[in-house]
């Protein structure tokens, strides 16, 4: 008897189940680091979700198939925007997941979505997409996707000079982080609440006034982000040793050191590089409604 393949005729994107995630997870890897951002995503969530309310997350498949090649994530934070991440790791897995987001019926056209950190390869597909929809793109940022490799993140030492120390954030330092972010309004201060809490970050003090002059976060995706100093401590390396804490923190964890810059962004940028990030493709954050 033939087995015909399931991407077979008409193509839909079905609901998974948590048990589906390892054969996921190992055709991403198919694609690394192209797919860091979707297989974090995937791991982050399918945690948050099941200790927090204010938090839901499906992940689908073309044709309820986890081994195509391709997936697709949606999450909503109570009160904010709905989140839409999707990866493919060939022509075949981007056609099929193409095929089922025309026609997907879980997600809510009609209100505002974002398509997060979308690999460039994948852009002309989702425009057309969007242009059938009749979709508005309200803003598109284009990002630097970065990664350190193992090897290299390994071997990264924090230097603090002695003056300074770091600290570990929780949910507690919501307010400071969300006044600070640059993207921050309705609904941010759930999403960075929600991160810090399972996720966390770290932040660089005086040991004089404990004040701080900096912090970084891992970013709900894993990455890390958020990345601020104060102006008036700026320029004198605070940064860059925030960073490698972040990374000896994800070397910690078995994550792969990675971040999003934003191409308009250079200084940061050149700190990553400085650190060895190495550039591996562009990613877009596409605002619709």
């Amino acid at each position: 008897m033939v087995q015909f393949s399931p991407l077979t005729g008409d193509i839909t994107l079905k609901k998974m189940d948590f048990s589906d995630i390892p054969q996921v997870f190992d055709n991403l890897r198919r694609d690394w680091p192209h797919s860091i951002h979707t297989y974090f995503f995937l791991l982050n969530f399918m945690d948050w979700t099941e200790n927090s309310a204010d938090v839901e997350f499906d992940f689908y498949c073309p044709n309820g198939d986890p081994t195509i090649g391709s997936v697709l994530a949606q999450t909503k934070f109570k009160g904010s925007d709905t989140f839409i991440n999707y990866h493919c790791v060939d022509y075949i897995s981007c056609k099929a997941i193409h095929d089922g987001l025309k026609k997907f019926s879980d997600v809510n056209w009609s209100q505002p979505l974002i398509f997060e950190s979308i690999h460039e390869r994948l852009i002309p597909e989702l425009y057309k997409i969007i242009s059938e929809k009749e979709l508005k793109i309200n803003k598109n940022d284009r990002c630097y996707q970065l990664w350190l490799p193992p090897a290299v993140a390994k071997n990264v030492m924090v230097e603090l000079q002695s003056e300074l120390y770091m600290m570990p954030l929780d949910a507690n330092h919501t307010e400071m982080v969300n006044k600070h972010w640059e993207y921050s309004g309705p609904g941010t201060s759930l999403i960075i609440k929600e991160t810090l809490t399972h996720n966390g970050g770290l932040g660089v003090l005086f040991r004089e006034n404990d004040t701080f002059a900096g912090w970084a976060v891992e970013q709900h995706y894993g990455g890390i982000g958020m990345l601020y100093i104060h102006p008036e401590y700026r320029r004198q390396g605070y940064a860059t040793e925030l960073v490698k804490g972040m990374v000896s923190r994800l070397v910690d964890r078995e994550i792969d050191p990675f971040a999003l810059i934003e191409e308009h962004n250079q200084p940061s940028r050149l700190l990553f590089q400085r650190l060895k990030f190495e550039s591996i493709c562009m990613v877009h954050w596409i605002r619709v409604q």
